[in-house]
């Protein structure tokens, strides 16, 4: 303000009134507020003074041809003087050829056929082959939404880095999953060296030490809003890790906890105990195969011999039925690590002939009040069915939008496919049987 105010002549300010993507009014900024007061010589004026005398509200389509300032100008003027004419849409196609292919897109996706626009992908690049290495990740993201897929590990698109922030917030979701591994792992480091199974009475004490030394490292990394935010979720914290050991000092009576953060196939990455693992190959009855990497949160060891796979959850419990092991391919890691540990128990000689009873998730939070969602894995044909499918899938490039609305909500590319916009054709597409394509996509989603 101070130099505005020193320059010589007259300025002349202005803003923009109205967001025309989301068809809202939009105020000055708080410096137009404070040269309109001090022209005024008046602090106590407000928003609604400065907006009421700044008089009517001025469009940015130009009256006259020489008042255009650019082309998006240019064309507004044309279309509002003289009405949006089937003429002029040929020009503006002519001239920019993304609304042109936008349009096509609109059409096609409207038509109940699957195409090229739906994600039907011909010829190009091969997408995969058996020296693919794969995640749990990846795939139960090919099952929820075969189009996500493409876009996020084919075409590796990235959306926008969101720079938000919110006062009553410290750690968001990812970040505070990624702390509470910590302090469960650091609290079974440090009663496994002297053989000790987890005990409330005995070790609270020790897990809360723990508990504060990486929360308040975090702090120093990422510094809170304030003391109340940071006060709070603290606390939330240390009742989450106090939910974690009376469950772990149950389950502990049948099981014995043996590795943690067990990585595979992850460059760089190497087990504290085993060392560097290369990619567990994942061979299918049909003699297909395909590569895994990841990283299993836990293993236990059951006091008869067998093994359980566990990955650690921090959410609520919400996405996960006890009675439905697959949900349509979008929970597979269970099976997965529990098929990649009994080979890198055979592989480093740790166990000729391991058994991997169950793999599931555990929830030792708030949110998941400390259960435990197990699921058994004596049976693990429709298992390798189910992977068949989506290696065909992947194989014939076949990337078709999601048939469930849910699978929308935490993607990053609502965006770009718009599906909400064709939900009833896409219904309709994916029910056809003359798609015979998407009749693998139709199988897929019998897998519950």
């Amino acid at each position: 303000v101070e130099s505005l105010v020193s320059q010589e002549g007259s300025i002349t300010l202005s803003y923009a009134a109205f967001d025309t993507v989301e068809s809202r009014d939009v105020f000055p900024s708080p410096l137009m507020l404070q040269v309109y007061r001090l022209i005024n010589k008046d602090e106590t004026r407000d928003y609604s003074l400065l907006v009421s005398e700044l008089g009517l509200k001025k469009g940015f389509v130009p009256q006259r041809s020489v008042q255009v300032l650019n082309e998006a100008e240019w064309w507004m003027g044309e279309i509002l003087s003289g009405g949006f004419t089937r003429d002029l849409q040929d020009e503006v196609l002519k001239i920019y050829r993304n609304i042109k292919n936008g349009l096509l897109s609109w059409e096609q996706r409207l038509e109940s056929s699957f195409g090229i626009y739906d994600g039907k992908i011909r010829g190009g690049p091969k997408i995969w082959d058996s020296s693919t290495v794969l995640s749990a990740t990846q795939l139960e993201s090919l099952a929820a939404c075969p189009f996500s897929y493409f876009l996020k590990y084919i075409l590796r698109i990235e959306p926008p880095d969101e720079v938000s922030y919110d006062p009553g917030v410290w750690l968001d979701p990812a970040a505070r999953g990624t702390l509470l591994h910590s302090i469960y792992e650091e609290f079974y480091k440090r009663i496994t060296v002297p053989g000790e199974k987890p005990s409330f009475q005995k070790h609270l004490s020790l897990l809360y030490e723990i508990a504060d030394e990486l929360i308040y490292e975090q702090k120093i990394q990422l510094p809170p809003p304030n003391e109340v935010v940071f006060d709070y979720e603290r606390k939330e914290i240390l009742e989450s890790s106090k939910i974690f050991l009376k469950s772990e000092e149950e389950l502990s009576r049948e099981s014995t906890a043996c590795f943690f953060e067990l990585t595979f196939g992850i460059r760089a990455l190497t087990d504290d105990s085993l060392g560097k693992i290369n990619p567990v190959k994942i061979e299918l009855p049909s003699k297909k195969y395909f590569f895994l990497r990841g990283k299993i949160d836990r293993v236990d060891k059951t006091n008869d011999g067998f093994y359980c796979v566990l990955d650690y959850k921090t959410g609520s419990t919400y996405a996960y039925d006890q009675y439905k092991y697959f949900r349509g391919g979008r929970q597979l890691q269970h099976t997965l690590y529990a098929a990649a540990l009994e080979q890198i128990l055979r592989d480093k000689g740790i166990d000729e002939c391991p058994v991997v009873k169950e793999g599931g998730y555990s929830f030792p939070t708030l949110k998941g009040e400390g259960m435990r969602i197990m699921r058994e894995q004596e049976d693990r044909t429709k298992f390798y069915e189910l992977l068949e499918i989506l290696l065909e899938l992947l194989s014939r490039g076949i990337f078709v939008m999601t048939d469930d609305a849910d699978d929308c909500s935490y993607c990053d590319y609502p965006l770009v496919c718009d599906r909400n916009t064709y939900k009833e054709e896409i219904k309709q597409m994916i029910e056809n049987p003359l798609n015979e394509e998407l009749e693998l996509f139709r199988r897929l989603r019998k897998y519950e």
